[in-house]
């Protein structure tokens, strides 16, 4: 419906503005042909001027045939019959001398007249006006066209640089009703093309639309089948995007049954391993009473092994949840500082136990963002103890709020040995460690983690340039504040 009324404002506008500006252009090129009539009979005129007095006896005569004479032309669908053109005239003193049509208002003939077109042209300009006659019709305007009488001027010398002066006007006119109907004709044709193209166009659009939309609907069914797991085929369509859309679709899917596969497969193997591991561990802890002291280390190393594997299949199927994830299931408002005093409280024992200064600052008094309230825990949760695994005892950790423009940054940096520029490109892959000082190992998924959880909140991780105090790891967290 919005689309028939857009397009009839439209072209009833157009239209519109078409009918106007023809009767527009009508008018100009009837005036044009009034003023080349107007300067042929001022030309007449002047030829029988004597003493500034004008010989009107011939044009008179002329006209009064004119009005006289019957004739039959067929200008297109229209038959004419009778002229319809008129003049008058006045001397240099505006008194009219004579009028082919008496009923009209100029005036009675010896009387002074005072019309615009005669004032102009008696001061040598171009004098033209449209008077309405009958003020109860708007279209009962004429078109008058003046045109000046000259004689030339015996008195002036040298004799061949004679003068004209002006001594008279002759003004030629034409009711807009004679010239109206060929332009309502006109309208009238225009009007029913405008209906006849409104039709057509709206009636290609309509198949047009059903055309285009007809793939997309077998997509949007497509797609709806793929949510609810179906395996379906994309449609066919005629068109060779859509087709790449549904084959777009086709791979999506594909690649999201490939990543439920994988989630479910790292469900499988995380339950499957843990009772071993926890079956290990406890036959370590066993074990460890019965045996020597100098064996007890062997258990000590099964034990942590055992705690490790168990921390990297918990990793594991935390990433493998994170990347299978269209979007987020509930949002929050969180403040970036309370969040990161409340990760920095869980691991207070380990800062303490390795003696480290943890200074914090904030620029902004209280950065938000808007998210998952448990995984930008777990982002800085895990930045603040890879930064406590790298600072050497009694070390410095400074982590930094800065707002600039429209993105809210925090930095955590770090004393500690910093990252190779071999390792640079790779510390956001999983599995890549780098060696700890204390020689403690990693599972290689915490920094992928956070790359991965960011996606979902606007933001992203980089590796900045070490400062001069701060020697180590320089990692800067942006927000949009959008």
């Amino acid at each position: 419906m919005s689309i028939i009324i857009t397009a009839g404002l439209g072209f009833g506008g157009y239209a519109y503005w078409l009918m106007d500006e023809i009767k527009h252009q009508h008018n100009i090129s009837t005036e044009n042909v009034l003023f080349d009539t107007a300067n042929i009979l001022a030309a007449q005129l002047s030829e029988k001027v004597k003493n500034s007095e004008i010989d009107i006896s011939g044009f008179e005569e002329a006209f009064r045939n004119l009005k006289k004479h019957q004739f039959e032309a067929s200008i297109y669908e229209h038959v004419i019959k009778t002229s319809e053109i008129n003049a008058y005239i006045t001397d240099a003193n505006k008194i009219l001398l004579y009028n082919s049509n008496p009923d009209d208002n100029v005036g009675r003939v010896g009387q002074p007249v005072d019309w615009r077109d005669v004032t102009l042209t008696l001061k040598g300009k171009y004098g033209a006006r449209s008077t309405q006659i009958d003020k109860g019709n708007e279209f009962s305007h004429v078109m008058y066209v003046s045109s000046a009488i000259r004689e030339k001027d015996n008195t002036s010398f040298p004799a061949n640089s004679l003068k004209e002066k002006i001594v008279g006007v002759v003004s030629v006119s034409k009711s807009a009703e004679s010239f109206n109907k060929f332009v309502f004709g006109g309208q009238e044709r225009i009007i029913w093309m405008v209906v006849i193209v409104f039709i057509a166009s709206l009636v290609l659009a309509i198949i047009f639309s059903f055309w285009l939309t007809r793939p997309i609907v077998g997509l949007i069914s497509y797609a709806q089948s793929v949510a609810r797991g179906e395996n379906s085929k994309p449609p066919k369509t005629s068109l060779i995007d859509f087709q790449k859309l549904g084959s777009a679709f086709e791979e999506m899917r594909i690649a999201i049954e490939k990543k439920e596969a994988v989630k479910n497969y790292v469900n499988d193997v995380t339950h499957a391993l843990k009772s071993p591991l926890t079956a290990i561990k406890a036959t370590a802890e066993l074990l460890e009473h019965e045996v020597s002291k100098d064996k007890m280390s062997l258990f000590s190393n099964i034990e942590a092994e055992a705690d490790r594997a168990n921390k990297l299949l918990n990793d594991l199927l935390r990433i493998a949840q994170l990347e299978t994830r269209i979007g987020l299931e509930k949002k929050e408002k969180i403040s970036t500082k309370e969040l990161m005093e409340e990760a920095l409280q869980s691991l207070k024992p380990l800062v303490k136990n390795k003696e480290i200064n943890l200074i914090t600052k904030w620029e902004n008094n209280n950065p938000t963002i808007t998210g998952d309230r448990f995984l930008v825990f777990q982002i800085f949760e895990n930045l603040i103890l890879n930064a406590i695994d790298f600072s050497p005892n009694k070390g410095k950790i400074l982590i930094e709020s800065i707002s600039e423009n429209d993105f809210d940054y925090i930095y955590v940096r770090d004393q500690g040995p910093g990252i190779p520029d071999y390792a640079k490109s790779r510390i956001f892959e999983k599995f890549y460690s780098l060696e700890r000082p204390s020689g403690k190992k990693s599972t290689g998924l915490g920094l992928s983690f956070v790359k991965e959880a960011l996606l979902f909140h606007n933001g992203i991780i980089e590796l900045g340039l070490p400062t001069k105090e701060m020697t180590g790891a320089n990692f800067k967290l942006s927000f949009s504040k959008s």
